[in-house]
């Protein structure tokens, strides 16, 4: 899947360095440790330099920005992956159950979806990160200039110019004024630190299947399955009984380690060390660099379809996805146990 490939480009690089026999502390020591190695660093930076990758919003730094981010995924880069052979096997075995005049479409159907999973995760990176990522750079090199001439207090204050503000501007406009630019940009960082509100509005009922045309009416199902595989079905469902610290189990050994808390991908790359468990409310592509240095991943909320349950299984992480308390019931710095085979998160010590 298109989700493997960075951390494949980051294993290349890393096995062209460690022929080198150089252990690098930049990414200049990394592009002069050989010339296969300069070559993939080039050619890494060339795909994925300009894609933001701890955010969707501009003001998201983009991988370019973030040598010592991509420094560390390279040190830490994994050569190995879990066993492709894991996922035909469990297709063999589930195809042996399926009646034998319906094993041609069983066979379209599994191509069909495998390939629309690729689509899935492709999705993100190009139309969003990637594009919005260039955009990023040419506004701050326009920032940059306009807070050299004086025009802004600071040049991340660009990101506050709408889009028929942002070329005015540039071309001279001497409105909005910097001040209410800085105001702007207050204003927006108070409400990052606001917690809104899963949802809004009054939650909405499920769509009669039985009004439906019966194709209609099997594509709504899906749809609604899909939704509660991915974990965003009622948010005020109750809870079951169990373990506060129970979901969906990705893997097939337990792993023990430390917590790292964080509610967003941004911070998870500021204060996590590789190998660490990270600890989050939910993942998105945004995550998808950070989850290469992890060493097992805990969410509160998500499914067997999530993105955070995907991208365990593709990349070999130890997950436990939709423990509704993980982030009430593990603090930062807490030694835990991750237990993919029970669906259980166990804090086993303090920090």
């Amino acid at each position: 899947p298109s989700t493997v490939e960075p951390r494949e480009a980051l294993a290349r690089i890393r096995a062209a360095v460690a022929r080198s026999g150089v252990v690098p502390t930049s990414l200049a020591e990394v592009a002069a440790a050989s010339s296969e190695a300069a070559d993939e660093l080039r050619a890494y930076l060339r795909l994925r330099g300009s894609v933001l990758y701890a955010g969707y919003d501009l003001d998201s730094p983009t991988l370019g920005e973030a040598p010592d981010v991509i420094l560390a995924s390279i040190l830490n880069a994994s050569t190995t992956g879990p066993d492709p052979g894991v996922a035909d096997r469990a297709a063999t075995a589930l195809r042996g159950q399926v009646p034998d005049i319906d094993r041609t479409r069983f066979d379209g159907l599994l191509a069909d979806a495998r390939e629309a999973m690729d689509l899935r995760d492709d999705n993100g990176p190009i139309t969003a990160e990637w594009p919005c990522g260039l955009l990023r750079l040419a506004m701050l090199e326009a920032g940059r200039r306009l807070a050299a001439s004086g025009r802004l207090q600071d040049p991340s204050h660009v990101f506050e110019l709408d889009r028929h503000e942002l070329p005015a501007v540039i071309a001279g406009s001497s409105e909005p004024a910097a001040s209410d630019l800085s105001t702007r940009a207050a204003d927006r960082a108070h409400q990052k630190t606001l917690a809104p509100p899963a949802t809004l509005g009054e939650p909405e009922a499920q769509p009669p299947l039985d009004a439906l045309p019966a194709p209609l009416a099997t594509t709504v199902s899906l749809v609604l399955t899909v939704i509660a595989e991915l974990g965003m079905g009622d948010q005020e469902a109750p809870m079951v009984d169990g373990p506060s610290l129970a979901g969906t189990g990705i893997g097939s050994a337990p792993i023990t380690g430390v917590a790292r808390v964080a509610e967003n991908a941004e911070e998870a790359f500021d204060r996590l060390e590789p190998g660490e468990i990270l600890v989050t409310r939910t993942t998105s592509p945004a995550y998808n660099m950070v989850l290469t240095l992890v060493g097992g991943l805990v969410t509160a909320e998500g499914g067997p379809m999530s993105h955070a349950a995907v991208l365990s299984r593709e990349l070999g992480i130890p997950a436990v996805v939709g423990a509704p308390d993980a982030m009430r019931l593990i603090a930062d710095g807490d030694l835990v146990e991750v237990d993919p085979v029970a669906g259980r998160v166990q804090v086993v010590g303090g920090g």
